[in-house]
């Protein structure tokens, strides 16, 4: 996807560095060698001038250039062990342009982290969104499987009801219309919920690593009004 990105600029870039960056985090983050290395170049110019200068798209060469370098970084920081500045930085790439193996690499970076929460949400994202045929299905997949034994789930019933404005679990905000099912790391929880009135309300729980806990938002809400008779 950044490769094709890049192609549109039409400067004088290098097309290999591009390429191997759309294609090749996949395979060099599932398999690091041995040092800890990945093997994806960032991409090039061939002078220090602004590459995106009299590209027919500037503005969209710019966002895939800054892809780039955070990509770079995260490559630096992923070599260097200091895998949740990788994710960070791969996320930053991500924000840029929106390339599945990006993700990808994020992901990776936050299990080798131990950050299994932030794991699980990164792959799954990422098979939400790779192409069925993409080669690191496979691996997402397996690690989704055994990081959820490391982290507890909470089945949130109720979370698209209307009475709700805001739900948050451990000060993260989440969105209503997309918080039936969350992971935390195991300890204690909290829930926090606002309701359409602006009433807050809170409740706080321990959980461990493979449990489930179903919580009915409905306890937490005052009971809808009587229709008038």
């Amino acid at each position: 996807m950044l490769a094709a990105v890049f192609a549109r600029c039409r400067r004088r870039m290098s097309l290999a560095g591009a390429l191997a960056l759309a294609t090749s985090p996949i395979h060099a983050a599932a398999r690091p060698t041995a040092g800890g290395d990945t093997a994806v170049m960032a991409p090039t110019t061939d002078d220090d001038r602004d590459p995106c200068a009299t590209a027919d798209d500037p503005d969209t060469c710019r966002l895939a250039a800054r892809a780039a370098r955070h990509f770079a970084a995260g490559q630096q920081a992923f070599r260097e062990g200091r895998f949740l500045e990788a994710a960070a930085a791969f996320e930053r790439s991500y924000a840029s342009v929106a390339a599945p193996e990006t993700l990808f690499n994020a992901a990776f970076s936050y299990e080798r982290a131990g950050e299994a929460v932030r794991a699980i949400r990164a792959y799954e994202t990422y098979l939400r969104i790779a192409p069925a045929d993409a080669p690191g299905r496979s691996h997402a997949r397996s690690a989704v499987d055994a990081l959820k034994r490391q982290v507890g789930r909470i089945v949130l019933l109720g979370a698209r009801d209307d009475r709700l404005r805001e739900i948050s679990v451990d000060g993260r905000a989440l969105d209503p219309r997309d918080a039936s099912s969350v992971y935390v790391a195991p300890g204690r929880v909290e829930v926090a919920l606002v309701t359409r009135d602006g009433t807050r309300r809170r409740r706080t729980f321990d959980i461990e690593a493979g449990q489930t806990v179903v919580l009915p938002l409905d306890s937490f809400l005052p009971p809808p009004p009587r229709p008038e008779r």
